[in-house]
């Protein structure tokens, strides 16, 4: 519909030179709806609000209504809501401020200080763009002096119990990524997050969380993403300036000064890379934290740990001592599963049928002097079928299905 400007963006403010256009933008909202003359009619372009201002933009402005009209009877109902929003959003910056009156009373009883708060609209301002809602309706406490006593008429006293905060949906996910800022304590990182776009920006937080997704660091059950044990033994093992929002504000702090010539991005690149080898140490000496994890999961070949893999048809569980042992196992909900069919007897030339047969890693029961790998059939009818074999192999021919 080209009824707006570019809407990969999380900007929140206009450049100043823009403003010299709102006329033309006002007279294409009109031209396009004129069910909203009236609304556009109270706009007052001599107001200037705090959303124009070239410092705060970034790599693309704040999403605002072209100032060319457009057909908004070929919009659907929803392209046609978010329009509506964008416009009066727009229009907002040349309305008057939202203006009220707040009276707070603090009573004494008991010992005990209770307050009752009173609110009364004085301008509507902005706030008529968006209908009035809760907040908006005045709530008037009665004439009070200091010093008045009051009777008190009731009182009791509500028992609640904390509840802990829900999992995250992909939404509020990356809701909580744009607003990082509530995750940090240091004041001033804190307001340097607040100032940026958080953790990600507006093109790329979904993508993230999507990769998490896919390499099995978090799953979805129903609605809901939750963290898998993979995911958990990553995050334990990492050292904390990694997994600290803060460290963004102190790089988008870096960034900023190199910009404004303050900084030196060589230095600053050097600091990086010595920071990086820094931490990749440290990984790797909590590598085997990471391992011990995996052998909550030991394969039932050779008693190795498994690891979550991923195929060219989805997840699987595989040994870690590949290729030695060819295990395999589906993955369930991020857990090894259930091998698929019921077990095959050993079979073949050296095997009885009777005595079980040995597991990978095992003397050859033929031979004794190789060793029992699983491996599988490349060709014929049983192509991908595993097996195991003797190291020993063509000395030793000893082989048994599974």
């Amino acid at each position: 519909h080209k009824a707006t400007t570019y809407p990969r963006t999380d900007c929140a403010y206009l450049p100043e030179s823009m403003l010299g256009e709102a006329s033309q933008v006002l007279e294409a909202l009109t031209a396009s709806d004129p069910d909203i003359e009236a609304v556009v009619g109270r706009a007052d372009l001599s107001l200037r609000s705090r959303a124009w201002n070239d410092k705060k933009i970034t790599a693309h402005h704040a999403i605002i209504p072209t100032t060319a009209p457009c057909d908004i009877s070929r919009m659907n109902a929803e392209e046609r809501r978010v329009y509506d929003l964008i416009r009066r959003r727009y229009l907002a910056q040349f309305y008057p401020r939202h203006e009220y009156d707040k009276t707070e009373a603090t009573f004494d009883i008991a010992g005990e200080s209770f307050q009752a708060s009173g609110r009364r609209v004085r301008v509507p301002g902005w706030r008529a763009l968006f209908g009035r809602n809760e907040t908006d309706e005045d709530r008037l406490l009665p004439p009070l002096s200091e010093g008045d006593r009051c009777t008190l008429v009731d009182a009791k006293v509500e028992r609640k119990e904390t509840t802990p905060p829900r999992r995250y949906t992909e939404g509020t996910l990356i809701a909580a990524m744009k607003n990082a800022a509530r995750l940090v304590e240091d004041p001033e990182l804190k307001k340097r997050l607040r100032e940026t776009a958080g953790i990600g920006t507006e093109a790329t937080r979904a993508g993230i969380i999507q990769t998490l997704l896919d390499r099995g660091f978090l799953r979805k059950e129903k609605k809901h993403l939750v963290s898998t044990e993979t995911g958990r033994a990553l995050i334990d093992a990492l050292p904390d300036p990694v997994k600290d929002p803060g460290t963004t504000a102190l790089w988008e702090q870096a960034l900023e000064d190199i910009a404004e010539g303050r900084g030196d991005m060589r230095l600053f690149l050097e600091r990086q890379a010595e920071w990086v080898r820094a931490l990749v140490g440290q990984v790797q000496q909590g590598a085997a934290t990471i391992e011990a994890s995996g052998a909550r999961h030991p394969c039932p070949e050779c008693g190795k740990p498994m690891r979550r893999r991923k195929g060219k048809n989805g997840w699987f569980w595989g040994c870690t001592g590949y290729p030695e042992c060819r295990c395999t196992l589906p993955d369930a909900k991020g857990k090894p599963g259930k091998r698929k069919g019921k077990a095959t007897a050993p079979t073949g030339r050296g095997a009885t049928g009777k005595a079980p047969r040995p597991g990978a890693g095992k003397p050859c029961p033929e031979c004794n002097k190789g060793r029992l790998v699983q491996r599988t059939v490349k060709n014929g009818k049983n192509a991908g079928r595993p097996f195991t074999g003797c190291t020993r192999y063509p000395d030793c021919r000893y082989f048994a299905w599974g």
